[in-house]
């Protein structure tokens, strides 16, 4: 009975500490500190098998990004962000623009994406939190 009661405390306590740092970080992203993470929900299937309908993804800005990245960005009109894998880099006349596309899409994006609308590279997800 005293290995089960010790079990048990143990087990209480990893699962106190666990949601107080998953608490404490989701908090942080509400904030909007230079370079912090952003936690934004995902909507539709786009990125699915990679990134699941009603995954939290973190982003976070980088000083560049590549093609093969995942990217968070706003288009200019819509307030819902979008998440994309970057299919193509391309300058022209100082200007960095991205062509983006889905990973469950046929094509890519109609709209190139410039360097500043982008939020920040796509680090990791958690799938169904975005539902809670």
């Amino acid at each position: 009975m005293k290995i089960l009661n010790t079990i048990y405390k143990i087990t209480s306590w990893v699962i106190t500490i666990s949601l107080f740092l998953l608490g404490l970080f989701m908090a942080s992203t509400a904030f909007k500190f230079p370079g912090s993470f952003g936690a934004l929900t995902v909507l539709s299937g786009s990125m699915e098998p990679a990134i699941q309908t009603g995954s939290i993804v973190f982003a976070r800005p980088a000083r560049s990004y590549k093609v093969g990245d995942v990217i968070t960005f706003n288009t200019s009109g819509s307030r819902v962000p979008t998440t994309h894998r970057i299919m193509e880099v391309k300058e022209n006349g100082g200007q960095i623009t991205f062509t983006t596309k889905g990973d469950a899409n046929n094509s890519t994006d109609l709209r190139q994406v410039t360097q500043k609308e982008v939020l920040g590279r796509a680090y990791f997800s958690i799938p169904y939190f975005g539902y809670i």
